[in-house]
């Protein structure tokens, strides 16, 4: 087989998404070429001509431009997606869909959401953790917290921490733009709690889940009024977040998903179902070392054997190369 892989064409994270994508293909069986988005059309001829790829797959694929996939189709070369803002933005993947032969979405009930329209070839495969990133490293007191969570300030999350600060004596430790404008003014400065507004790169990130005594784990919800899901298809599948931090060895409590119990056991991570839930957890949990250090090496030795991207392209590509033959 051979794999023409188109990026994203996004910054930050989506970046660390590709690169990880990239870093995956090199270990497998077949032959693959990656190219930009924005550098696609004026390479189009001279990559069929030389390359003479079976199988186009690129991530997201907004950016790939219309006139490529004619050319692709025209030339029965397939084309797989994986959609990886499922099912924030289904609006948006919907408007997509046509255009592939193979979809692979992060989320059970966006898989269920096509399904039910009368997509075929529509696979279930959540994001994964990059072990070359997110791995354990020697503790770095610069990067020491209590209590951490990283990402952006949904509503939700915004109510969790505020929750969370009222209700214990504990220190946070909260990074990613925008968390001071959201947060009530008697916390925007409080000595119990650490801003840092900016977007972090994943290799900080990893640091931060290893120097921290707890983390939030609190997902999106498919009800922010910016997503693009007009039919409220709920999300059911955990984070990447999840893997990410497990695969630091850092000890998280993750906001309760249906799918979760099909990827982890209790003794392998603690879960909760309301602010009240996540307090008791919270308390009970942040000093409790001996217990904390079984789960965490519980789901390390998961996440690193099942939840990698080398497992996720090895699952796209044996399909892939199923259709081929």
């Amino acid at each position: 087989m051979k794999l023409l892989y188109i990026t994203s064409g996004y910054s930050k994270i989506y970046q660390y998404l590709d690169q990880s994508i990239q870093r995956a293909f090199i270990d497998q069986n077949f032959e693959w070429l990656a190219v930009q988005p924005c550098e696609l059309l004026e390479q189009l001829d001279f990559i069929t001509a030389t390359f003479h790829p079976d199988i186009v797959f690129t991530l997201l694929g907004n950016h790939l431009p219309q006139k490529a996939i004619h050319y692709f189709k025209k030339r029965n070369i397939k084309l797989a997606v994986w959609l990886t803002e499922d099912p924030f933005y289904i609006d948006t993947s919907l408007l997509l869909l046509n255009n592939f032969d193979f979809i692979f979405t992060i989320d059970s009930e966006a898989l269920k959401y096509y399904t039910a329209l009368g997509y075929i070839n529509v696979y279930h495969l959540p994001l994964a953790t990059n072990i070359d990133v997110f791995k354990p490293s020697l503790k770095n007191p610069k990067y020491k917290s209590e209590v951490l969570f990283i990402g952006y300030p949904y509503p939700i999350r915004v109510k969790l921490i505020q929750f969370l600060l009222e209700k214990t004596p504990y220190h946070y430790t909260i990074i990613g733009k925008h968390w001071r404008n959201k947060l009530l003014k008697k916390w925007k400065n409080h000595r119990r709690i650490k801003i840092i507004e900016e977007w972090i790169p994943p290799q900080e990130v990893a640091l931060y889940y290893n120097n921290a005594s707890l983390i939030l784990n609190p997902h999106r919800s498919h009800l922010f009024p910016q997503n693009k899901n007009k039919n409220r298809v709920k999300n059911n599948t955990i984070n990447n977040r999840t893997f990410d931090i497990a695969a630091c060895q850092g000890f998280q409590i993750i906001e309760e998903k249906s799918d979760l119990s099909s990827f982890f056991n209790k003794d392998e991570i603690i879960s909760y179902n309301s602010f009240e839930d996540c307090l008791n957890k919270v308390s009970f949990h942040l000093n409790d070392t001996i217990l904390k250090e079984l789960m965490v090496g519980k789901i390390h030795t998961k996440v690193i054997t099942q939840h990698t991207f080398h497992e996720r392209i090895h699952f796209i590509t044996t399909i892939l190369q199923s259709h081929l033959h």
